[in-house]
C-alpha cells in the first residue's frame, strides 16, 4: 500500500459536529474509503409504568416464590404402594411380635418382684389357706343342711356345736404338755404352747396319747386334732368382749346353747362378720401369694 507523503496528509474532520462541512473531494474520498459515521443507538430497556404508576416489573418480583408447577406421573401412586408394601409388612409383623411379647415381658418383670419364701413364711401362708378351706367346708356344710348360707353367728355357733364334742381335749392337752390345771378352757385354748402342740405338725407322742384315752385310731386321732385346731382358729380371740363372754363361761360345751351367749353374739354380728371377711380375704391373699412365689422359684430356676 502506497504511504502518502507527510505533507499530502490531512488530518481527519471530526463527523457529526456543527460547523464542520466536508468539501466535495473529502466527501469522494469518505465515500472510497467506505467509512461510515459512528454512531451508537441505545435501546431504552425501561420498562413503561403502569396504571399507579409503578412499574409491573417491581411489583412482580414482590410477588412471592414458589415452586413451579411439575408434570405429575399418572402412575407414581401406584408405584409408592408397591414400594412400600414391603416395609408396611415387615412394620406389621414386628408389631404383631411385640403385642406378644408384650405380656410376657410384663408378667416376667412383675413376677421378678415377688420375693422368695422363707421356710417360716410358708408355713405362715399354708395356714391362712388352711383356715379359708376350713371356712369354705362349714358354709358348704350349712348350706346343706339348711338351704341357704349361714349369717356370722350362725357360723360361730356352728363352730360351737362342732367343738363341743371334742372339748375334752382341751383339759387333755394341758395336762400332756403341763401347763396349769387351774387355768380357764379359753387360756388353755389360745395358750402359744398349746396352739403350736395342735397347729403345726402333730406330734406323734401327743396322738399316741390322745388315741390311748379315746380308743381313737391314730388317723381318727389326728382327724379330731385337726379338727380342735382349725374351728378354734376360727374363734375371735381378737375380739376381747366376745373371749370375756366366752370366759364367763365354765365349759366350751354349755356355749351352743347358752342363751345369754347366743345374744351377746347377735349384738356383735357386725363384728364378727368383719372377722370371718378378714379371714376368708387373708386365705385368697396367701393362696394368691404362694401362687406367685412358686412361680418366681421357677423362672428363677429357669
Amino acid at each position: 500500500m502506497e504511504q502518502k507523503k507527510p505533507s499530502e496528509y490531512k488530518a481527519p474532520v471530526p463527523v457529526g459536529q456543527p460547523g464542520n462541512k466536508l468539501s466535495s473531494d473529502d466527501q469522494d474520498e469518505q465515500s472510497d474509503l467506505d467509512i461510515e459515521p459512528e454512531t451508537e443507538v441505545l435501546e431504552d430497556r425501561t420498562p413503561p409504568l403502569g396504571e399507579d404508576g409503578e412499574s409491573p416489573a417491581a411489583e412482580k418480583s414482590m410477588q412471592p416464590w414458589r415452586i413451579p408447577d411439575l408434570p405429575v406421573d399418572e402412575n407414581w401412586g401406584e408405584i409408592a404402594k408397591i414400594d412400600a408394601e414391603p416395609e408396611l409388612e415387615v412394620a406389621l409383623a414386628l408389631e404383631e411380635q411385640e403385642s406378644i411379647d408384650d405380656p410376657v415381658r410384663l408378667y416376667l418383670r412383675e413376677i421378678g418382684k415377688v420375693h422368695l419364701l422363707t421356710a417360716s413364711d410358708e408355713k405362715k401362708l399354708a395356714t391362712k389357706m388352711e383356715e379359708g378351706r376350713h371356712l369354705r367346708r362349714l358354709d358348704a356344710a350349712w348350706v346343706q343342711e339348711h338351704g341357704r348360707k349361714p349369717s356370722a353367728v350362725e357360723t360361730f355357733t356352728f363352730v360351737l356345736e362342732r367343738l363341743k364334742d371334742i372339748a375334752f381335749l382341751i383339759p387333755l392337752g394341758a395336762k400332756e404338755l403341763a401347763l396349769p390345771r387351774d387355768a380357764h378352757w379359753t387360756e388353755t385354748l389360745f395358750d402359744p404352747k398349746f396352739r403350736k402342740a395342735i397347729d403345726g405338725e402333730l406330734d406323734q407322742q401327743v396322738v399316741e396319747t390322745v388315741s390311748g384315752f379315746t380308743n381313737w385310731t391314730p388317723a381318727e386321732t389326728q382327724h379330731k386334732l385337726l379338727e380342735l385346731s382349725l374351728s378354734s382358729r376360727i374363734l375371735p380371740s381378737e375380739i376381747p368382749e366376745t373371749v370375756g363372754a366366752m370366759a364367763s363361761r365354765p365349759d366350751l360345751e354349755s356355749l351352743p346353747d347358752d342363751a345369754d351367749f347366743q345374744s351377746h353374739l347377735l349384738s356383735h354380728e357386725l363384728f364378727l362378720k368383719e372377722h370371718l371377711d378378714t379371714l376368708m380375704t387373708d386365705a385368697l391373699a396367701a393362696e394368691k401369694h404362694l401362687t406367685e412365689a412358686n412361680l418366681r422359684l421357677v423362672v428363677s430356676v429357669a
